[in-house]
């Protein structure tokens, strides 16, 4: 229902501001993180831009510029979120032709590093850049060539505006960014922000003037509020770090644990190499003799065979702590008493081999009744000494 609902909202908003200037607008929504994704486009040349697209809904994105005619250039990102991993990627392979742009502070990858100034052009129109810090360095606004309307990303939320506790914020400086960068713009211009946790689609620069409850304080004050907010960090930052791994297009939509490394040459069966399975996962403290048991016979051929230790043996498999410990003690024990009776094995191994090594006996001693064994062999195993 409520999906329904935000579906009608944007095609009010498409409608409306299609009646000034023939401007495309869809404005989609992924309910995990209550992210905003926008669909800009010509209708005349049917060149279009995707603004905050979601990893998990990237697909539907695809699907809608498919329906609409549309030619995708440019998959847009405000800034790094904390709380999704950005669909850039994954549209880049889905679209062909379609590039990632993201600001160049915001250190991550991209087809084009914005800054402060740059206009990226679809059709007749064009989105112009201002760099508005302070949710995090690298945050800009979009404005449309005509003004009449801006995407504010995290900096200007409806009737709020972003957390500055994580990702390098600042108070200061997003309280500054708001007013010289979006305050500016005209009364009647929308605001279409990246986020919004009421069931709220849109606002204008007058209405967040005078009703957001933050942004109307002083600076002083608005630093302060900010400071005890005391907010839950979002529940995929720990998943989803932010920066590279949250980048756009770096990882081609998608998902990869730091934890993980890929198998050599795409082999996904096993990892190839005799203690190579323990680093799927966390690391082990591995012993003196399993690191000189872990010698490979070479590199991975080409075709991904797996190769074997040169000892040929298989690895052995994971213990418990509980089982490592008693072995441990079990060798230990048996170590000492291995020490203790050492000088007694060893007279013990000297006696028998006195007594087990064949002697000859000479003729004149050998005795009648044995005297065909000793005749045959010459030999006789006996106490007998030289």
């Amino acid at each position: 229902m409520a999906g329904s609902a935000l579906k009608v909202a944007g095609r009010r908003l498409s409608q409306h501001t299609g009646s000034g200037a023939p401007v495309l607008l869809r404005q989609m929504f992924e309910s995990k993180s209550c992210t905003y994704t926008y669909l800009l486009g010509d209708r005349e040349s049917r060149e279009a831009v995707l603004i905050d697209p979601v990893l998990e809904t990237a697909q539907r994105d695809a699907q809608l510029v498919k329906e609409l005619g549309l030619r995708l250039l440019y998959a847009v990102n405000t800034h790094c979120h904390a709380d999704h991993i950005t669909g850039s990627g994954l549209l880049r392979s889905l679209l062909p032709g379609c590039q990632s742009v993201i600001s160049r502070l915001s250190g991550a990858q991209a087809d084009w590093h914005i800054e402060d100034g740059d206009s990226i052009q679809f059709g007749r129109f064009a989105l112009e850049t201002r760099a508005s810090p302070g949710h995090t360095p690298g945050c800009v606004t979009f404005v449309l060539n005509d003004h009449s309307m801006a995407f504010t990303g995290d900096a200007l939320l409806i009737r709020g505006c972003g957390r500055t506790d994580f990702q390098q914020g600042c108070a200061k400086t997003l309280y500054h960014s708001v007013h010289e960068k979006i305050f500016t713009l005209p009364g009647n211009c929308l605001i279409y922000p990246a986020h919004d946790y009421h069931g709220l689609t849109v606002s204008t620069v007058e209405e967040e003037r005078t009703l957001n409850p933050r942004l109307t304080l002083s600076c002083e004050e608005f630093v302060k509020v900010m400071d005890k907010l005391n907010l839950p960090k979002p529940q995929q930052i720990a998943t989803c770090p932010v920066g590279r791994n949250c980048c756009a297009g770096a990882q081609n939509g998608a998902r990869r644990s730091l934890s993980r490394p890929r198998p050599p040459d795409g082999n996904s069966q096993r990892p190839w190499g005799r203690g190579a399975a323990r680093t799927w996962g966390p690391r082990r403290r591995r012993s003196r003799s399993a690191t000189q048991r872990s010698d490979l016979k070479g590199p991975p051929s080409p075709g991904g065979t797996p190769k074997t230790p040169a000892s040929g043996r298989r690895p052995r498999p994971r213990q418990s702590f509980r089982a490592a410990k008693e072995l441990s003690s079990r060798r230990r024990k048996r170590k000492k008493w291995e020490k203790a009776a050492a000088p007694k094995a060893a007279t013990m191994r000297r006696r028998l081999r006195l007594q087990c090594r064949p002697r000859p006996r000479p003729p004149h001693q050998l005795c009648p009744e044995k005297g065909c064994e000793g005749r045959r062999g010459g030999f006789a195993r006996s106490s007998w000494r030289p």
